[in-house]
């Protein structure tokens, strides 16, 4: 009973924030998945973004990131995401992206909003691209 209640009263919280607390409904918002799940504070070198990033397919990779990880200091995911001999940057903004290049979102949850996702959607859409996938940074 406990399980059942405690089930509905988070549900009720996530619908009336709007915050996103499951990984498939995120998944499911942006029609892609989750390439990886990356803890600051203890960083594994053996993380599969390490493979996305050095495969030669991917010239151009653009890390996309959500609104509440402006927050955070920007050295923590440029260390992580920006590497030069496969020009991937980090980027708040899609305004200026290119034709050749890959997207990939970087969130965090339940900080992100189910607003902040359509709009993302609704973006990409306008631009014509698709994410590669989606990371999610635990700190």
């Amino acid at each position: 009973l406990g399980f059942i209640l405690g089930s509905i009263v988070s549900i009720i919280k996530e619908r009336k924030g709007g915050l996103i607390y499951e990984e498939d409904l995120l998944e499911d918002l942006l029609k892609t998945k989750i390439i990886d799940k990356i803890d600051l504070e203890n960083l594994d070198s053996k993380l599969f973004l390490n493979e996305i990033i050095s495969q030669k397919k991917y010239n151009y990779l653009k890390f996309y990131y959500s609104k509440h990880l402006q927050n955070l200091n920007p050295e923590s995911l440029r260390a992580l995401f920006e590497n030069k001999k496969n020009n991937s940057s980090i980027v708040s903004d899609l305004s200026n992206s290119k034709e050749n290049e890959i997207i990939i979102f970087v969130t965090t949850i339940p900080e992100i909003t189910s607003q902040e996702v359509l709009k993302i959607r609704h973006q990409m859409d306008l631009l014509g691209k698709n994410l590669l996938g989606i990371l999610i940074v635990k700190f």
